[in-house]
C-alpha cells in the first residue's frame, strides 16, 4: 500500500499531466503533427499505472482488457501517433478520424479526472 506522501505527489503529477494534455487539445491538429500530444498521452499512461497498480512500480494484473485510464491513454498516445502519420501522408493538418480522436481524448480526460478528484 502506498503511503499518504506518495499518493499525493502520484495525483499532483497526473494532475499536471491533465492540465499539459488539456493546453495540448485546445492547439489540437499541430500538437499531433509535433508529437507532442503522443508523449504527453504516453506520460499520462504511465502516472496512471502507477495510480491504478496502488503506486508499486512493478507488474499488475488488469481485470479485463482496455480497462482503465492508463490503458486509454495509451491507446490514444497510439491514435495520436497513426494520426501524425495520416496527417504527414496527407499534408494537412485535418485528416479523418480527428474528430473521433477527441471525443475519445475528451471521455479519457473526464474519467482521469473523476479519478485524480475522489
Amino acid at each position: 500500500m502506498v503511503g499518504l506522501g506518495r499518493r499525493w505527489v502520484l495525483y499532483k503529477e497526473a494532475k499536471r499531466v491533465l492540465e499539459d494534455i488539456g493546453e495540448l487539445r485546445l492547439h489540437s491538429p499541430k500538437t499531433i503533427y509535433t508529437g507532442d500530444m503522443e508523449e504527453a498521452l504516453e506520460e499520462g499512461s504511465e502516472v496512471f499505472r502507477l495510480i491504478e497498480s496502488g503506486g508499486n512500480p512493478g507488474w499488475y494484473a488488469v481485470r479485463r482488457p482496455y480497462s482503465g485510464v492508463n490503458v486509454e491513454f495509451y491507446l490514444l498516445s497510439r491514435m495520436s501517433a497513426a494520426l501524425r502519420l495520416r496527417m504527414m501522408e496527407l499534408n494537412k493538418l485535418y485528416v479523418t478520424g480527428l474528430d473521433y480522436f477527441h471525443k475519445r481524448l475528451d471521455s479519457a480526460v473526464a474519467r482521469a479526472y473523476s479519478l485524480v478528484e475522489a
